[in-house]
């Protein structure tokens, strides 16, 4: 059977190359599971610096690994060169190997440390890294966007690798996709919505059609709301906690940030918050955040025919903020409890 859509691998190629390292880092963890079987992600609030890991029984108390550190040509300029990047990559999957066998007694062995990037190493750099590994008795392989796109290799590999990297549009409807695919697909929407000049209707269709999801998600009927509304989304539209995500908006646009960039770590029921940069964070844990934005910018709409995303933040989070402290002086009158040090996060 032929190829239906004419793969340019080059264009995959440069594509990979291109992406911001947010980006990079989110599409190569979807392929790497596609691609690998084996291939285990780590909980992003709790992965002791490593990215992924591949894991086989070796014997009846062994088990050997091997450890993948995804890396980008642009790494935080403030704290990284590439170089430090991945040497602190590899201390990080050798404290995750010594942890490991702390934990239960038994052999864990890291055997190969694969480095996933979106450009290909200097021969410098690939000879520093070899020996580093060497000198511990592990393996070193690079995994560039040469080497990535080779793990496809059938009509339906290239296909599901083309639609990670929206070299085709497949045209998906909210209701098809995952809650945390909606929940990201749907921010980046307000916002192309908000700086194409796109009428007050259409910014109608899109917010009903976003909220509309939400409630059918919820298997909430939007000619009869219950006052638990917000309960139901919450607990109906969970994001796995794998993918829970925290973003930033930032001129503009939202930006997903990663654990380690994140100063303020938001607390129930908070998922709104004002950072120590004096940016605004949403905290996605499941689709209710969403659905109380798109409230407020439907608001601002119907007032005033356009939405400012950064006024609706604002007012999120100040009813985000007040039923924190609603909560908090609650458990106050009933525990008599002391002020909880997180409450920080909105001073």
């Amino acid at each position: 059977m032929s190829l239906q859509i004419p793969f340019n691998i080059k264009f995959l190629k440069n594509h990979l190359e291109n992406l911001t390292t947010d980006q990079f880092e989110e599409v190569i963890q979807q392929l790497l599971v596609f691609a690998k079987p084996k291939y285990r992600l780590t909980p992003l609030t709790n992965d002791g610096g490593i990215d992924g890991y591949e894991r086989t029984q070796a014997g009846k108390n062994r088990f050997e690994y091997c450890i993948y550190g995804v890396h980008t040509k642009r790494p935080n300029p403030l704290k990284y060169t590439k170089k430090d990047k991945i040497r602190e990559d590899f201390e990080s999957a050798l404290a995750y190997i010594e942890k490991k066998r702390r934990s239960d007694g038994f052999e864990h062995v890291l055997k190969k440390f694969i480095v996933v990037s979106n450009y290909v190493l200097s021969q410098e750099e690939r000879d520093y890294f070899e020996k580093m590994c060497e000198a511990n008795g592990i393996k070193f392989e690079e995994y560039h966007p040469a080497k990535i796109i080779s793990l496809f290799s059938t009509e339906n590999d290239m296909l599901y690798l083309a639609s990670s990297l929206s070299y085709i549009n497949l045209n998906v409807p909210y209701s098809d996709l995952s809650t945390h695919k909606f929940t990201e697909q749907a921010l980046n929407d307000l916002c192309d919505y908000k700086y194409e000049n796109k009428s007050t209707t259409e910014k109608f269709k899109l917010l009903n059609s976003i909220m509309s999801t939400i409630l059918m998600f919820s298997s909430i009927n939007p000619m009869n709301e219950s006052k638990y509304k917000f309960y139901a989304i919450s607990k109906q539209t969970k994001i796995p906690s794998e993918f829970i995500s925290t973003y930033t908006y930032i001129d503009g646009r939202f930006i997903k940030r990663t654990s380690s960039d994140i100063l303020v770590i938001p607390i129930k029921p908070c998922h709104f918050i004002f950072d120590n940069k004096k940016n605004y964070l949403f905290y996605s844990s499941s689709l209710s955040p969403l659905y109380k934005l798109c409230l407020r910018l439907n608001i601002q709409l119907e007032r005033r025919g356009d939405y400012l995303i950064d006024v609706a933040l604002a007012e999120c989070y100040k009813i985000d903020k007040g039923m924190f402290e609603w909560m908090i002086n609650k458990r106050r009158k009933v525990f008599s409890l002391k002020e909880p040090q997180h409450e920080k996060a909105f001073l």
